[in-house]
């Protein structure tokens, strides 16, 4: 399994960046409190909008090879032990 390939250094930045993120996910929720869509095709657009931001730094991500969050760092962990390519 992944015995004696536990990377603590990763561990910590990944303890650090999940604070971040919940901190800018706070803060973006904050700045977008006032928007207001009231038709569903713009509902519909913001989806897709968010979607695809989300989309694309989850791609930079794992493209980088950049400390990853525990989601994503699970899935490749599994991906891992599984011996399976995780881009597939």
């Amino acid at each position: 399994m992944l015995k004696g390939k536990v990377n603590y250094l990763k561990i910590f930045v990944q303890t650090v960046l999940t604070f971040v993120y919940g901190y800018l996910t706070n803060l973006s929720c904050y700045i977008i409190r006032n928007l207001t869509v009231s038709s569903y095709p713009m509902q519909l657009m913001y989806m897709a909008i968010g979607c695809f931001v989300l989309a694309l730094g989850l791609w930079i991500q794992l493209k980088g090879k950049v400390a990853m969050l525990p989601g994503e760092a699970m899935n490749l962990a599994i991906a891992q032990v599984t011996e399976k390519n995780m881009r597939t």
